[in-house]
């Protein structure tokens, strides 16, 4: 069988764009793509968001290890950052000091201040510096879980007059998806626009599940959600917008229908398992999709799949009674029986 690969590699022609100025010390690649981990407990050393999700090891390095995650290069948490390299956890606990979070820390209970070390495995897990540090453990939380600090703010308010609006990339009951620059960042995003009457009050309601879900998620395989926005209009229709990432080679359904001869069979094996990957993330998280399908995966230029349209996706609890939602070609088996 063909072995899936790292999609920092430039397979079938493709050059990788938006890259970190820095190499990953597990596969080797010389440039990491997208999704950057900067361990704080090892001295200069960098995970691809590929072998972040594998939980790689290589000595010293640990996966249960703190982490920095850039999503951007020389960006974190929607600031400019000159340097990544010089990100040390000495340096944000500087940086952070006295910033207040709404969370209390699992194992202590106190109130978190300055930096905030969240789980990226288990659901709603948060330690404080002190606390990380000692490496102490509660509830279902394992040392070998990774941390990645955590901003003290959910998804980011946007002025949506800093989004200037181009092509549409779709449409749907919900609204449009338009391809965007955001012009304060100089940045090309996708920009989901619904636009709520008085008779589709349910539009908000998605659109504030889609903000807790991607603000709860992040990840190589989650579609990366920079912010939102809102605005009221003369004629009483309230405008919703979801900023995120743009993937250029737009869904998988444009892709399998398109493309999929161009594509060699390693390459769709790897976008298999970046679409099992985002799902185990989700699951892990108790979330469940509702609606997986083709057209709810993205793909980027470098053909990572990512889980996207997150509007009806919903915690799992086991006591309560969950509607079938989604579309009825791709429910599970189960669902016919």
């Amino acid at each position: 069988m063909a072995k899936p690969y790292n999609n920092n590699e430039e397979i079938d022609g493709i050059s990788s764009g938006n890259t970190h100025n820095a190499s990953c010390d597990s596969c080797r690649s010389a440039h990491i793509y997208s999704d950057r981990y900067k361990c704080l407990q090892c001295i200069d050393y960098d995970l691809c968001g590929y072998c972040f999700e594998e939980r790689r090891e290589t000595r010293p390095h640990s996966s249960g290890h703190a982490m920095v995650h850039f999503k951007i290069p020389n960006e974190l948490f929607g600031e400019h950052v000159p340097c990544p390299n010089d990100i040390t956890l000495a340096k944000l606990n500087e940086l952070l000091a006295g910033k207040q979070h709404n969370t209390k820390c699992d194992v202590c209970s106190i109130q978190i201040v300055g930096v905030r070390f969240k789980c990226d495995t288990c659901h709603n897990y948060n330690l404080c510096s002190k606390c990380m540090q000692q490496r102490v453990t509660s509830k279902n939380h394992q040392s070998t879980h990774p941390l990645v600090v955590a901003s003290n703010q959910s998804l980011l308010k946007i002025n949506i007059n800093d989004i200037l609006k181009g092509e549409v990339l779709g449409h749907g009951a919900f609204g449009q998806v338009y391809k965007a620059v955001w012009l304060s960042k100089n940045r090309e995003v996708a920009c989901k626009v619904f636009r709520v009457t008085a008779h589709r009050r349910h539009l908000e309601d998605s659109f504030r599940k889609e903000l807790n879900a991607y603000a709860e998620l992040s990840g190589a395989y989650i579609l990366k959600t920079f912010g939102y926005g809102e605005r009221l209009m003369a004629n009483g229709i309230k405008e919703c917008y979801l900023i995120t990432e743009f993937m250029s080679h737009g869904s998988l359904s444009n892709v399998i229908h398109n493309e999929m001869e161009k594509i060699s069979l390693r390459r769709k094996l790897t976008m298999a398992c970046h679409v099992v990957s985002g799902m185990s993330k989700l699951h892990a998280h108790t979330m469940i999709h509702r609606d997986i399908r083709p057209d709810n995966i993205l793909v980027s230029s470098n053909y990572t799949a990512k889980i996207g349209d997150m509007g009806i996706a919903h915690v799992f609890d086991p006591e309560e009674k969950h509607t079938l939602m989604g579309c009825l070609s791709f429910m599970p088996p189960e669902f016919h029986r």
